[in-house]
């Protein structure tokens, strides 16, 4: 066989520790004894142990499983390592906050530990629909988290909006990957790419695939015009789960955009060139303009969070020998500064959330 379970084995264990926090803290709760510290501890032991796994990678030779559709390289390694990172910062973030908003600590738990379990599948898969499964399993577990809130309205729309238009996104993602196939009979990630698109048997199809599985990535980094979603959805969403959706979300879109591109960033078709520029120009022009009038501080946080996408576009776009590198190191300085921002968000408790200036 030409698969092995070390790829996927972090994974496993976050999904076996996210079972595991269910069935053995649910019969506690059903007994009217609350909930106790053992569902934390064993997600802080899933991310752990999750952690020493990937370790196991780093600066081995690069691995393909299951048909390939999964790679665990130099790539997959930085970027697990970030998204596990990424997990036990939520996780301690989100912690105190549960406890003192009285929210149940349980379901968190589980489905942060489902969303980092899809982080760590996206960046390793290598064609389309392993891609899309695993992002599908992110995104099913933010639009719970997106409306953990029940009680405040602002949570239910936040949870309602993004789950509309992040099925709108996928949708646009499915048809791209079928005109994609259609026109080159691969679903190669790589090969979804606008240098790709020559050895297509219809470069007119393969030309249509490629957009709309750009438009889809655009939905998911918040890139302009795609972005309107984005303050509406981290304003009414909690903190911790506003903090995941603007790093983990972010950091997995990008890592997807690395491997659709190649690790060295090929550089895109002529053609393209001009509409990524724009799209990176008005990423970062109007994050930055909306930003500044803003009065609410989650609000503000959100269009930030847009321009970044726009900063990392450039990399992208410039496709120099050291744009991947520059990119990876701004993704995990954005990351740093996010969480920390988020934190003190939520530190300050409801008049931090609800802060507005003036």
């Amino acid at each position: 066989m030409d698969w092995t379970l070390s790829l996927v084995a972090p994974a496993i264990v976050l999904v076996i520790a996210a079972m595991l926090v269910l069935l053995v803290e649910l019969p506690r709760r059903r007994a009217g004894r609350g909930e106790g510290w053992l569902g934390e501890a064993i997600s802080g032991l899933g991310f752990l142990v999750a952690t020493g796994l990937v370790l196991r990678h780093w600066g081995a030779p690069t691995q393909v499983g299951f048909g390939g559709r999964l790679v665990q390289d130099a790539l997959a390694t930085y970027f697990d390592l970030l998204f596990l990172g990424i997990g036990v910062a939520i996780l301690l973030m989100a912690l105190p906050y549960l406890r003192r908003e009285a929210l149940p600590r349980l379901e968190f738990l589980a489905l942060l530990l489902f969303a980092v379990t899809g982080m760590l599948l996206m960046i390793g898969a290598t064609e389309l629909i392993t891609f899309f499964l695993a992002l599908e399993l992110l995104s099913m577990a933010l639009y719970v988290l997106a409306g953990y809130q029940r009680g405040h309205a602002r949570s239910v729309e936040a949870a309602i909006k993004y789950f509309l238009l992040g099925a709108f996104a996928s949708a646009l993602l499915l048809m791209g990957m079928a005109l994609h196939w259609g026109a080159t009979g691969s679903l190669a990630l790589h090969a979804a790419a606008p240098v790709g698109a020559g050895g297509a048997h219809s470069p007119l199809l393969a030309s249509a695939g490629f957009w709309l599985i750009l438009v889809g990535f655009a939905f998911k980094v918040s890139a302009v015009p795609f972005h309107f979603w984005t303050a509406d959805v981290y304003e009414g969403s909690p903190a911790p789960v506003a903090a995941l959706m603007a790093t983990g979300t972010k950091a997995a879109a990008f890592g997807a955009l690395l491997r659709l591109l190649g690790p060295g960033l090929a550089p895109p078709a002529a053609e393209w060139v001009p509409v990524l520029w724009w799209l990176a120009v008005l990423t970062m022009s109007v994050g930055n303009l909306m930003a500044i009038v803003q009065s609410n501080l989650k609000r503000m946080l959100a269009f930030s969070s847009v321009a970044h996408a726009g900063y990392l576009l450039v990399a992208v776009v410039t496709a120099t020998p050291g744009a991947a590198s520059a990119l990876l190191f701004y993704l995990v300085a954005y990351t740093l500064m996010n969480l920390g921002a988020f934190a003190i968000v939520g530190l300050v408790g409801r008049k931090g959330e609800e802060y507005q200036s003036g």
